[in-house]
């Protein structure tokens, strides 16, 4: 739940090595953490900073991202 809810990785589908982030509105600050997988890490970080949502996302080669963004901020991919 942390990490669906709090960090966004909202679906991790191994075999079809899709990813789903969501940035949901909370009042953290920033978050992080990763996520083994068969192909290596998927590893997000991200800060509340200047009224918008710095991301830094890390997947093992040939995985799919698809983006949900719910926060109300605009995102920066870093």
């Amino acid at each position: 739940m942390l990490l669906r809810d709090v960090l966004g990785l909202r679906t991790v589908d191994l075999p079809a090595k899709r990813l789903t982030l969501g940035f949901a509105a909370l009042k953290l600050d920033s978050c992080r953490g990763r996520v083994p997988t068969p192909d290596g890490f998927i590893e997000l970080a991200w800060t509340r900073k200047d009224g918008r949502l710095d991301y830094r996302l890390k997947t093992p080669h040939g995985w799919k991202i698809e983006i949900v963004n719910d926060s109300g901020l605009p995102l920066r991919a870093l």
